[in-house]
């Protein structure tokens, strides 16, 4: 969509840094909440790249107004995912996330 387009470099690089970092933080969220059982940092890489993503709407709507478009769903999967991530953060006892405290199947075999 953009590489027809005749736009600053600068800008065009910067735009698929902004893209390139809010996929690496997608990509680490789901390990940092399942895996990690984390919600904590999860919900801060959650929050930072649901920012990145607006700045994406945006940085893509100055080539396409097509791909900005296209991110808007994005943007509110994201929305409510953070807000999820928010509310398991909230909602549950933080011993469940520290590390030190053995999880329910160990307990059991004690």
């Amino acid at each position: 969509v953009i590489q027809n387009r005749d736009h600053d470099h600068m800008f065009l690089t910067i735009t698929c840094a902004i893209y390139v970092a809010q996929m690496v933080l997608n990509w680490a969220w789901s390990p940092l909440f399942f895996l990690m059982k984390r919600p904590d940092v999860a919900l801060v890489d959650i929050s930072v790249m649901t920012i990145l993503i607006v700045a994406c709407v945006f940085t893509f709507g100055v080539y396409s107004a097509s791909a900005a478009k296209l991110m808007v769903p994005y943007l509110g999967f994201s929305a409510v995912a953070t807000t999820v991530n928010y509310v398991v953060l909230k909602t549950n006892d933080p011993a469940l996330f520290r590390r030190d405290v053995p999880s329910p199947k160990k307990m059991n075999r004690l």
